[in-house]
């Protein structure tokens, strides 16, 4: 599972969005996943400005959580 939560320049929380994958890897795709990462794409529309994008990524069967973060500009 994977959920985007998107933030204004004051930290309000502005819009998001959950995506769920199923993946079933042989033992070398899954270690070419561990060094490549698996790539996604989301697009959300937001009004012209500066927005932090934060990024949760949980594994349900083990459980473990990564989360990343970034400021990213809107332009007009």
């Amino acid at each position: 599972m994977t959920a985007v939560a998107i933030f204004d320049d004051n930290g309000n929380y502005v819009m998001g969005g959950e995506k769920s994958l199923q993946l079933r890897l042989t033992a070398p795709t899954y270690e070419t996943f561990l060094n490549a990462g698996v790539p996604m794409r989301a697009e959300y529309t937001v009004k012209p400005g500066k927005y932090l994008v934060r990024q949760l990524v949980r594994e349900n069967e083990g459980g473990r959580i990564s989360v990343r973060g970034g400021m990213v500009e809107a332009p007009q």
